[in-house]
Order: structure tokens, then C-alpha cells, then sequence
């Protein structure tokens, strides 16, 4: 998977959908991110109308919610 794949790198998104499993997430260009099960227990209690920024580092994306405390990160993959 090259980084070339997603257009909206290094970008400040809005999250449109968490998937009811936590394991699915849209945001509001149309990409969907997988993400395994142990992240997605916090990204079951991200929410619509977050802000996220999707990053490329060592062949891996990571999404990171910046209206979290932490803010959080989790690794993902780009789905489509």
C-alpha cells in the first residue's frame, strides 16, 4: 500500500459515520478506514462532527481525533 493511495493526507477531516462496531469509519471526503478491534474501542466513542487528520509513516496510516483529550491515535487502513 503506497501513501499515494489516499489524496487527503496530512488534512483536517470531519468524521461522518462510526460504524456501530467502532471497527469502520467515514469520513466526510467518502473514505472509509478500517480499524482492528483492540483501537476501536476508542473510536466507538468518536462521534460525526469530530475532527480527525489522516497521517502516512513507515507504511502505515494512523487517524488522530484532535478533539479528544489525548488527542487519540489509531492505526488504519484505507479501505476505499
Amino acid at each position: 500500500m503506497g501513501n499515494d493511495e489516499y489524496a487527503g493526507l496530512n488534512q483536517e477531516h470531519i468524521i461522518a459515520k462510526v460504524y456501530k462496531d467502532g471497527m469502520r469509519l467515514k469520513l466526510d471526503d467518502g473514505s472509509v478506514w478500517e480499524i482492528a478491534p483492540g483501537p476501536s474501542t476508542k473510536v466507538i466513542c468518536w462521534y460525526p462532527t469530530q475532527h480527525v487528520r489522516v497521517e502516512y509513516e513507515n507504511g502505515n496510516y494512523s487517524i488522530t481525533n484532535l478533539d479528544t483529550s489525548g488527542p487519540d491515535t489509531v492505526e488504519a487502513k484505507f479501505a476505499r
